[in-house]
């Protein structure tokens, strides 16, 4: 959001067109969004709220039983003392940036330019009680009150005097498309009429089954939302003309909105999305009809009043229950709302095909594409085993790292069968922690006790302790025009090459001896960036030296990718990334960081191993399921 500080008898049924109505339930399984609440607790004076909205400048004005309050995006700000009634119900922000105050108990008002102006009826003692306002394609701003319905001229409102509005009270109010303003009572009708005659009521038996109609909305199109007391949602298509008081032929469309019950309020954005504030909850309904739960509250306590979307799509709900929630799209997406992963400490995940493969400290798991999980013969035989290090080679096999007598097990999906390296194949350790496809369709095997090379379903090379490895145990590997490196839990790096091992340690400068990881410069040029400890080093011309203008967090980066001219590092409070033409010339540059208030679901661990989506999504076990980063 940018701040300045910081900075929308009817005979319904003559003839019903019907179409297919959409199911609803649909939670956003893959948008995570982030929750803000504001109360009295940190900085709004007050704990509840009954409106919300955002004006031109930018400022959010928030309506409570605690008066009038502005929001810059730092600082809360009441305007109470300024207004005769601290009591507010309903905003809105016209298109000539004025905005309009409804209060309980004073009437309403009109802000501009920094002043108010108290909006009256002829009887000073009417129109007391504003619940809404909306306006007409010519700018006309229309009054709906407990004392009936008004439209404003200059500083009075001139009630309008249709029989069928004595009485009622009026808490909803729209502007169709032909004109007719749609004025909703507590009773659960809808009065339809224009400045020329009262064309007719909708009672709520007309449009739902039971309950009353509780909100109404109509969007740019024209087209006509009516909610009910008992979540359900219709919207009213196509021509809503009249024809001696009937509306004549119009379309009409159902949706299932039981889950956030009473629909409180509606409304319509530009691009075609519908906000829906209920007393159990807050959900969108998109363009194609399909309806998001935004809110997690599992006791539906939010009792959502009114919802506003501000310049920069966040979603702000005036609750009952909560005051002021803002919903902000994270940086992540989590498929830990479908597949229940918020339960389990991964270790690795894969992809491969149309099915994600984790490796956990108590098996294998399987997802489908929409992370749906899945019984197959290989979570039964992994069942129970630790898996370290899960990965893909070039043939669509699915190859484990495990601990235990299965070794390396490559799984082949196509042909559902799982074929085990361990020690009896001849695999140095079945303490295995990383297993890499290398170019030539060789896998490497790091273990506890060195590497092997598994070739045409056979181990054909050993490397040990007793071919020069100091440090034996490999944390990681990496394969570089033709050359294949192993990262080691203490020795540093070493180049595997044909006749044996060259050491890439301390001698070259490296000054922490685990390397967790090794990652190719992205500019093709032969140098690469290394992982070790706390510190990133950089090798080039043989000789590794340390960029230290990035601003990381404490403690051991755990992963490094160099992506879109940047570089991103994985630690334990999340990804950390800047310019990295900056930070090889040793510049100190601006540090940006992604982590759990952006949505991601957990810290991120050492010896985790990411997957990268062919669409560039980042795949990141946590210490709380899966969260994917998009580049």
């Amino acid at each position: 959001m940018k701040f300045r500080a910081a900075l929308l008898a009817i005979l319904v049924l003559a003839l019903l067109l019907p179409t297919a109505a959409f199911a609803a339930g649909n939670e956003s399984a893959h948008v995570n969004y982030i929750t803000d609440i504001f109360n009295e607790e940190n900085g709004l004076p007050t704990g509840e709220a009954n409106a919300v909205v955002q004006d031109a400048a930018g400022y959010l004005w928030i309506g409570s039983y605690g008066g009038l309050i502005r929001f810059d995006g730092s600082n809360f700000v009441s305007f109470s003392d300024r207004l005769a009634s601290s009591a507010i119900r309903s905003l809105y922000v016209a298109r000539d940036g004025a905005l309009y105050i409804g209060t309980n108990d004073a009437g309403a008002y009109r802000f501009v330019n920094d002043a108010f102006t108290h909006l009256t009826a002829e009887d000073e003692h009417s129109f007391l009680c504003v619940r809404d306002f909306c306006e007409d394609r010519s700018g006309r701003v229309f009054v709906a009150s407990t004392a009936g319905v008004a439209r404003v001229e200059g500083e009075q409102l001139l009630p309008y005097s249709y029989d069928a509005l004595s009485g009622e009270h009026f808490l909803n109010i729209l502007v169709d498309r032909d004109g007719n303003t749609w004025a909703m009572s507590d009773s659960g009708n809808v009065c339809v009429f224009n400045d020329s005659a009262y064309v007719a009521t909708v009672a709520t038996e007309e449009l739902f089954d039971s309950g009353t109609i509780y909100a109404i909305c109509c969007d740019g199109s024209g087209d006509v939302y009516v909610g009910s007391s008992e979540g359900r949602l219709v919207k009213l298509s196509d021509s809503l003309s009249t024809v001696s008081g009937v509306l004549s032929t119009y379309r009409r469309t159902d949706y299932d909105l039981s889950e956030l019950g009473a629909v409180n309020r509606i409304k319509a954005l530009p691009d075609g999305t519908v906000m829906l504030s209920g007393l159990s909850g807050f959900g969108l309904l998109d363009g194609s009809g399909a309806f998001h739960r935004v809110d997690k509250q599992a006791d539906n306590s939010l009792s959502a009043n009114w919802a506003e979307t501000d310049h920069e799509g966040n979603h702000w709900v005036a609750s009952s229950n909560y005051g002021l929630v803002r919903y902000s799209v994270g940086c992540f997406d989590s498929c830990n709302y479908n597949s229940n992963l918020g339960d389990y400490t991964i270790n690795a995940v894969a992809k491969c095909g149309d099915r994600f493969y984790l490796g956990t400290d108590s098996g294998m798991l399987v997802f489908d594409s929409d992370w749906n999980m899945l019984e197959t013969s290989l979570t039964e035989t992994m069942q129970g085993i630790r898996v370290r290090n899960v990965t893909v080679d070039a043939a669509g096999r699915v190859w484990m790292a495990s601990y235990s007598s299965h070794g390396a097990a490559c799984y082949d999906p196509a042909a559902d069968t799982l074929a085990d390296f361990g020690e009896a194949q001849g695999i140095l350790s079945e303490k295995l922690r990383v297993v890499y496809p290398l170019s030539d369709g060789r896998m490497l095997v790091g273990s506890q006790s060195g590497v092997n090379i598994i070739e045409n379903g056979a181990v054909t090379r050993s490397i040990s302790a007793a071919d020069g490895l100091e440090t034996a145990s490999i944390l990681c590997a990496m394969e570089l025009d033709g050359r294949v490196y192993v990262g080691t839990d203490g020795s540093g790096i070493y180049e595997i090459t044909d006749s044996g091992l060259r050491s890439l340690s301390f001698a070259e400068g490296l000054t922490q001896g685990v390397v967790l990881r090794m990652e190719p410069d992205a500019d093709g040029n032969g140098n690469f960036f290394v992982c070790a400890g706390d510190k990133l080093f950089y090798y080039e011309n043989g000789a590794f030296r340390v960029l230290s203008g990035i601003e990381a967090g404490a403690g051991s980066i755990y992963s490094i990718y160099d992506v879109n001219g940047r570089l991103w590092l994985l630690q334990n409070g999340g990804i950390y990334t800047a310019e990295k033409a900056g930070v090889l010339n040793g510049m100190d540059v601006y540090t940006a960081d992604y982590g759990v208030k952006c949505g991601l679901t957990g810290t991120l661990s050492a010896n985790t191993w990411n997957w990268m989506d062919s669409d560039g999504a980042l795949y990141m076990p946590t210490r709380s399921g899966v969260s994917v980063f998009h580049f």
